[in-house]
């Protein structure tokens, strides 16, 4: 069993997600929610739950945000 511990960013629109005007998702991660202070707080994600992104600093449009890019998964032997 595979188990990813993740930071839980706040998705409320313009707060810790956004979109650009190409259509790209960018991240915030001062926004965080879920920072493991409660019991509910369950940073641990299983493998097939989520997708994997690569995040690039996007200083020049938008200082403090990631852009997220969504990467295909290398098939491992």
């Amino acid at each position: 069993m595979v188990l990813f511990k993740c930071e839980w960013v706040d998705v409320t629109r313009g707060k810790g997600v956004k979109t650009d005007k190409f259509g790209c998702t960018l991240v915030n991660f001062s926004q965080q929610i879920h920072k493991g202070d409660r019991i509910e707080h369950e940073p641990f994600v299983f493998a097939n739950q989520v997708d994997q992104v690569f995040y690039v600093k996007d200083d020049y449009n938008n200082p403090g945000w990631l852009v997220a890019l969504k990467m295909k998964p290398r098939r491992c032997i």
